[in-house]
């Protein structure tokens, strides 16, 4: 209480008011003849700033340059100024986007002209009837680059397995990669024959299994960034597990009389290429043997060898490949012959003979299979 105020004052200044309490004011003008008149007024004591205003969004990173900044709405506010600024925070009407009153109560504004790679800092203050203020604040960078780089290397195709792994070059700024694998055409959903979805960042491979002979997988390998961009990066492949086949081995004839025949043989299906290894005394699938010839063109039949010994067997080895590296084999041996059969001398008929009827007679030969 103030009594006996001087006449003409028109302020008293309080102290020690207490926050959150409403304070009645009771005016009274008394003049010289006693007569009196009261005023009265009531005023309540905040000092206490909003709160609960934390802001939400939008996502950091956030892949559009248009994005909405949201919060959670204050309590006792009267007014927000939202300040967006490039770079560095600012929580002035300089900031490059500055929204000033908006309503209390309101929990989102909209932005556009945002610029790509580039970190933006938001200043939220809410402010009551009091003045009080309070900020929240925030940051985040618009990213609208989707990976790149993820360039999908393996399996070879065709690829003589049921069971092999998808290879790839690891993409820059993915965060997550999703692998589809589908049997006939291309599908990026997990409606895909393989899905794997959630695959970690930095990886460079997935083993499949379970693939069927001769069909084509087409593989849709999508990697994601922080931002929810993506990119896709596709590869078919063709799975082959059955060998070439046809290739019997026609030549050289069994015995030979040459030191230098020709290997001769049916031409394969869907090789390659050929691997051939003649070897002398046994079977020598390797480049181990006497003689090699590796990588003979696909569609070839012969191959001429020289400098063979009499008296030896060959044992040769025909090897045809595919593309997806099947292979099978086909065998044959042949001996080298050429020394005459010897020892088959005539003995008859007598010289002269008397008759007009005679038998001719001779020793019989080492090793003939004929007589003329």
């Amino acid at each position: 209480d103030f009594e006996t105020l001087a006449a003409d004052s028109t302020d008293q200044a309080l102290s020690g008011l207490t926050d959150g309490i409403t304070y009645y004011v009771c005016l009274i003008a008394t003049d010289a003849a006693s007569n009196s008149a009261n005023a009265t007024y009531n005023f309540a004591v905040d000092t206490s700033a909003p709160t609960g205003h934390s802001i939400t969004g939008p996502a950091d990173p956030i892949s559009s340059t248009s994005p909405t900044v949201e919060w959670n709405d204050a309590t006792g506010e009267t007014k927000y100024d939202l300040y967006v600024n490039a770079g560095s925070q600012d929580c002035t009407d300089t900031a490059t986007f500055d929204f000033e009153t908006l309503a209390a109560d309101s929990t989102d504004q909209a932005l556009s002209g945002l610029t790509d790679a580039v970190t933006y800092y938001v200043c939220l203050v809410a402010t009551d009837g009091a003045s009080n203020s309070a900020n929240a604040t925030y940051n985040f960078t618009v990213d609208t680059s989707a990976p790149s780089g993820h360039s999908i290397t393996g399996p070879a195709d065709p690829i003589g397995s049921t069971s092999p792994t998808v290879t790839w070059d690891d993409a820059t700024g993915e965060t997550k990669y999703d692998l589809y694998v589908n049997a006939g055409s291309e599908d990026c959903t997990n409606g895909a024959t393989f899905d794997f979805e959630t695959l970690a960042a930095d990886s460079t491979d997935q083993a499949l299994t379970g693939l069927t002979d001769a069909v084509t997988y087409y593989v849709c390998l999508v990697a994601t960034d922080g931002a929810s961009n993506s990119a896709n990066a596709t590869y078919n492949f063709t799975v082959d597990t059955s060998a070439p086949s046809g290739h019997s081995i026609t030549g050289p004839a069994d015995p030979i009389s040459s030191t230098s025949p020709t290997v001769t043989w049916d031409d394969a299906t869907g090789e390659t290429k050929y691997d051939l290894y003649v070897n002398a005394g046994s079977e020598d699938c390797t480049n181990g043997a006497t003689f090699d010839f590796e990588t003979l063109a696909a569609n070839s039949t012969d191959q001429a060898l020289s400098g063979l010994t009499d008296g030896i067997t060959y044992y040769v080895c025909l090897i045809a490949t595919d593309a997806a590296a099947n292979s099978a084999n086909a065998t044959y041996n042949f001996a080298v012959d050429t020394s005459a059969p010897t020892g088959h001398s005539i003995t008859g008929p007598a010289d002269p003979i008397s008759s007009t009827s005679p038998t001719v007679e001779w020793n019989d030969a080492t090793g003939e299979t004929k007589y003329d």
